[in-house]
């Protein structure tokens, strides 16, 4: 047990080493973005207070563990200071790329997050749809986007705006720094977005995209079919139980067995993926585009459908750990 600990405890120090090398190449980066060089010191103080184990890491709590007397200086380098916002997401972007570089499968996972607010002052706040209420309210909605693969995710978008078009943004911004990976993942909100599809597969991008059971598709019969009905004719019963693979992928709460199945359409690079829980039977559906030239198996999608999990640790860690919950920005 003791030995245990030991080598438990060192894994730790290596790993805090290699986070604190990590920051600092990070930051050697960001240089250029910023016009002067004291809001660009002042962003490494910012930094390491974000990734120190305060518990709460707001302006107050930052100033006295990085040494300032007041949070001033901090607010002042996140309200009035001059650097390249947009240029800064990209050098983070080639960063996480960068350390995801020999990883297999790489997936880009689009999510949202929405906080209610009492105010207007906070930075995008508006009466608007708000799904963590269910319904309209005075709030924040956020679209991410998270760098997933099997061996770390890390988020490298984020932006205000309606959640489609903030997908296409950000989608367009990861392709002009050559940081886009091959695979698109997200839920209803993106599936079902026509243009967003569209801008995808005009770019040579795969996707994954959860949809629901009204979603049509057209099936190389030429029949037009809701995706529960086209379940229901061409998946269901026994003489079409040997076409339901059980596949085991590793999720955020482990590993998660489900039941998968796949149905060609009249596109020979569409297809409709559906995901049946083993307990319960519910259905998930999911249409899929693979860009020509690129072969694919059915559990290479499944892989990329299970990696859209990983944006929702993002959102977690980024509150708790990053301090997107505790900020005092206002502008």
């Amino acid at each position: 047990m003791t030995q245990e600990i030991s080598e438990a405890a060192a894994a730790v120090i290596v790993e805090g080493e290699r986070a604190v090398a990590n920051l600092g190449v990070l930051h050697g980066r960001l240089r250029s973005c910023f016009a002067r060089r004291k809001p660009f010191e002042q962003a490494g103080k910012y930094m390491t207070g974000l990734v120190s184990d305060l518990p709460r890491k707001n302006g107050w709590t930052i100033a006295e563990h990085v040494g300032d007397r007041t949070p001033d200086r901090t607010q002042r380098l996140l309200n009035r200071a001059v650097w390249d916002h947009d240029q800064a997401q990209g050098v983070v972007r080639r960063f996480v790329v960068e350390q995801f570089g020999d990883q297999p499968l790489r997936v880009g996972t689009l999510d949202e997050s929405g906080q209610e607010k009492q105010g207007e002052s906070t930075a995008g706040a508006k009466r608007q749809y708000m799904g963590c209420a269910g319904r309209v309210a005075n709030g924040v909605n956020t679209v991410y986007c998270s760098y997933a693969t099997a061996g770390g995710h890390a988020l490298v978008g984020l932006e205000f705006k309606t959640k489609s078009q903030l997908a296409r943004d950000i989608l367009a911004d990861m392709i002009a720094d050559k940081t886009i990976p091959p695979w698109i993942a997200g839920d209803e909100v993106y599936g079902r977005a026509g243009k967003l599809r569209t801008f995808l597969e005009g770019n040579g991008i795969g996707y994954v995209m959860r949809v629901g059971c009204a979603f049509t598709i057209e099936l190389p019969t030429g029949e037009r079919m809701r995706a529960d009905a086209a379940v229901t004719t061409h998946l269901t019963g026994r003489k079409h139980k040997r076409r339901w693979q059980v596949c085991s992928v590793t999720g955020s709460k482990g590993e998660r067995a489900y039941a998968w199945a796949w149905l060609a359409t009249t596109s020979p690079r569409h297809t409709l993926l559906i995901r049946k829980h083993l307990q319960t039977g519910e259905l998930a559906y999911h249409y899929c585009h693979v860009p020509a030239g690129r072969p694919v198996t059915l559990m290479t999608l499944v892989r990329v459908a299970c990696l859209r999990w990983p944006v929702e640790e993002g959102f977690e860690f980024g509150k708790d750990h990053f301090g997107l919950d505790h900020s005092q920005v206002r502008l």
